[in-house]
């Protein structure tokens, strides 16, 4: 497979967990409006971080000029701060 066939993947490939990131992410805090629940909060900003945070940060880098290895780092920085925010947001109490 050629480099622009394996980019153009990639684009597809993250821009769909881009897209519902962005609509989970979305409901999300739909339910922390209504509701003020913090823990809905941290829940709908871990989703950000998980899907938007990380295909921004790939793409991003990668248009600067970043390696490969540089952009998965920032993707798995971004991951791992969505992960965090989800289990402190499903450890947080109610309120």
């Amino acid at each position: 497979m050629n480099e622009s066939a394996e980019f153009l993947l990639s684009l597809v490939g993250w821009g769909i967990v881009a897209l519902l990131g962005a609509v989970v992410s979305y409901f999300a805090f739909s339910v922390y409006r209504r509701h003020r629940d913090r823990s809905m909060g941290f829940l709908a900003s871990g989703f950000v971080a998980l899907s938007v945070a990380s295909a921004v940060t790939w793409f991003g880098l990668y248009f600067v000029g970043a390696d490969l290895i540089d952009c998965e780092l920032g993707t798995t920085l971004a991951m791992a701060l969505g992960f965090g925010l989800i289990l402190y947001g499903l450890l947080a109490r109610s309120g």
